[in-house]
């Protein structure tokens, strides 16, 4: 392998694991400020143990240690938050919507990819990556579905 991939591998797992180790300082700081409040001693006192007494920092803990104060802090009664959804299982969901949507309408296959094309500039919403496109689609064919209800209900029968 090349020196240079193998700098660059090691460059992009130092950031993952910095970035990781960001989002486990936050989660602990939010959790003694939840948790603990006012008892700077107490959260001091956690980091010790976790850390066999080596340090009182939560910035000087490894990988490891940070886990098990995250942990420790669940254990005590935190409810640890998740993360938000990402903009993929957004993506997945305004298209997998889009598909139902136009199932239920009477939609040709040309007025379906007309509309995506002057909306999401595709010719296909599974090939449109922006959340704002799909739901002015989203929009557009709920539009279409209410007008063809509307015109079902007022035509003789």
């Amino acid at each position: 392998m090349p020196e240079r991939d193998l700098i660059l591998m090691q460059r992009n797992l130092r950031q993952k694991t910095s970035r990781a180790r960001r989002a486990l300082l936050a989660q602990i700081h939010i959790a003694k400020k939840e948790l603990l409040k006012n008892h700077e001693g107490a959260y001091r006192d956690c980091i010790r143990a976790v850390s066999g007494g080596r340090t009182d920092s939560a910035a000087n803990l490894t990988m490891e240690e940070l886990e098990r104060l995250r942990d420790d802090f669940v254990h005590l009664g935190w409810p640890r938050k998740r993360a938000k959804p990402s903009a993929e299982s957004w993506l997945i969901a305004l298209r997998k919507r889009i598909n139902q949507m136009a199932k239920e309408i009477p939609l040709d296959g040309q007025r379906l990819e007309g509309l995506c094309r002057s909306l999401c500039a595709t010719d296909d919403p599974a090939w449109c990556r922006d959340t704002e496109k799909l739901r002015r689609l989203l929009a557009a064919l709920g539009k279409i579905k209410r007008r063809e209800r509307h015109e079902t209900k007022d035509s003789p029968g």
